[in-house]
């Protein structure tokens, strides 16, 4: 912070402020800011001009091996616990983060979790082409959704229309291949076994080439015999993945993607298939 306008410059600049010149022009003169002469003409009245003296206040230097070791040991500390611990303020902390690219974040995993079966999946996938790889799975929309946030005036509401009762909902099915979308479809209502089967039929099994690896998560619905033969007859092979790992799975992005692009344009089409045709039909860039 830079050092405060002397007593001398104060005087002369509300001293030069008299009828016939704006304030523009004194400020200009002066070398200040509009704002900061109207401030001075503003204290004038109050019967002093002299420089408020700075609190010391709490100091601001951060013992950054401190603060280092502080979110490696608890990285779910809120900004003001981090403050109080280091011995300085909550915005002091922010800034310091700031300039150590340090970000606010969070990845939720679940702690039943193989790890052994995660690394033996990651193995048999490592030497696969991206390109041979099909990684396939479903996921529900219901039909009343819309932009979670909006805008109106500080300490006013702003209240989003839903319905009580239970909402209509679409299942989306795709399989995803080197981030490329391929058989996509959206069927009414939940998914079972039966439904499942009849897209693996349909749409995933024209796309498969031999030699294709389809990968699917471990839900009851996909372990049905009948769908490993599918696949298999079309020259894939099917591999699932490790238990509770839904991050190894890259469609899980898409998904979110898809439903971001919904929410954000649902109120542009009168019908809910439109808006789910325009959202498949985006281009999808996988991370």
């Amino acid at each position: 912070m830079g050092k405060p306008y002397s007593l001398d410059l104060r005087e002369r600049a509300v001293k030069a402020h008299r009828p016939g010149l704006t304030q523009e022009t004194v400020a200009e003169h002066f070398g200040i800011s509009r704002r900061t002469l109207c401030g001075w003409l503003a204290r004038m009245c109050g019967g002093g001009l002299a420089p408020k003296p700075r609190s010391k206040g709490t100091p601001y230097k951060i013992d950054a091996a401190k603060a280092s070791r502080l979110i490696g040991e608890r990285p779910g500390m809120t900004l003001q616990e981090m403050a109080d611990r280091l011995g300085v303020t909550a915005q002091a902390v922010w800034h310091h983060w700031r300039r150590g690219n340090v970000t606010r974040k969070k990845k939720m995993r679940y702690r039943e979790r193989d790890g052994e079966a995660r690394a033996e999946f990651a193995e048999k996938i490592k030497d696969v082409p991206p390109q041979k790889i099909i990684y396939a799975d479903e996921s529900g929309i219901e039909h009343q959704c819309c932009r979670e946030y909006g805008w109106s005036l500080r300490g006013e509401a702003i209240f989003g229309e839903t319905s009580g009762g239970r909402p209509e909902r679409t299942t989306l099915i795709a399989g995803l291949r080197a981030g490329q979308v391929v058989a996509p479809a959206a069927l009414g209502g939940y998914t079972d076994g039966e439904t499942f089967r009849h897209w693996v039929e349909c749409c995933l099994a024209p796309e498969i080439s031999p030699g294709d690896l389809v990968v699917i998560d471990n839900a009851s619905i996909h372990k049905s015999r009948r769908v490993r033969e599918l696949i298999e007859a079309a020259g894939g092979t099917l591999l699932f993945l490790p238990t509770y790992s839904p991050d190894m799975n890259p469609i899980e992005p898409y998904w979110s993607f898809v439903k971001g692009k919904v929410k954000m344009n649902v109120h542009r089409y009168k019908r809910f298939s439109s808006v789910l045709s325009f959202a498949f039909s985006l281009s999808y860039r996988a991370n």
